[in-house]
């Protein structure tokens, strides 16, 4: 049968006063999980699909908040596997990560009062039986949202053991243009860039930032 796939995810930097939170994790898996693999790890805890296609979370504090500062900032770690072999193929499985940013942070000398719904679904393009897919698929976008949501598509390596690279998430707050927005990269130093900038109210763009995914503020 095929390797696994693990996509990393990560949030580079948060505004002063405000919290990342993560609501929930969802992992779903196509045949009530008999045939795929779905799971979300994060330190000691675990969240997968089972196989009557029930959530069982192992050891795991639901909700519970990221910061930069604690492991790098990890969200967490979304993993997929097929347990058929040639059978595997086709669509695979899905984990959803709902998500909360809320608190009261300054921006540009106003004070402003965040409470934020959102979800990053993380999936993959179709498998091919022994062969891994292609593509790890990550969407995030605002439950209010203004725009639609955004996908990243990360390419997967031929290898056996390669992984897609790690995402870097960072939100912000723009108080003129009253909204709140998510950007993602997989630079590390150009996520800690676009930090910086949504300290300002700056909604930043640069050629390694995938698109902003934009919600309502107010």
């Amino acid at each position: 049968m095929p390797t696994g796939l693990t996509s990393k995810l990560y949030l580079a930097g948060v505004s002063p006063g405000l919290t990342f939170e993560i609501i929930s994790i969802k992992p779903v898996a196509p045949n009530d999980g008999y045939d795929w693999k779905a799971s979300f790890r994060r330190g000691a805890g675990e969240a997968s699909v089972s196989c009557i296609g029930q959530t069982v979370y192992d050891n795991w504090p639901m909700p519970f908040k990221v910061s930069p500062s604690d492991r790098d900032g990890l969200i967490g770690e979304a993993h997929f596997e097929g347990h058929n072999g040639l059978w595997s193929s086709g669509p695979g499985a899905m984990v959803t990560i709902d998500f909360r940013l809320y608190g009261r942070t300054t921006v540009n000398g106003v004070s402003v009062d965040v409470d934020e719904d959102g979800v990053i679904p993380v999936s993959t393009t179709d498998w091919g039986g022994f062969s891994r897919p292609d593509y790890v698929n990550v969407t995030y976008s605002w439950r209010r949202r203004t725009a639609d949501p955004v996908n990243v598509a990360l390419g997967v390596p031929s290898t056996l053991v390669g992984m897609p690279d790690d995402l870097y998430f960072v939100p912000g707050v723009s108080t003129q243009e009253e909204k709140v927005g998510l950007v993602t990269t997989t630079d590390r130093a150009i996520a800690l860039t676009a930090v910086d900038y949504a300290l300002k109210g700056i909604f930043w763009i640069h050629e390694k930032l995938f698109s902003w995914a934009l919600g309502l503020l107010f």
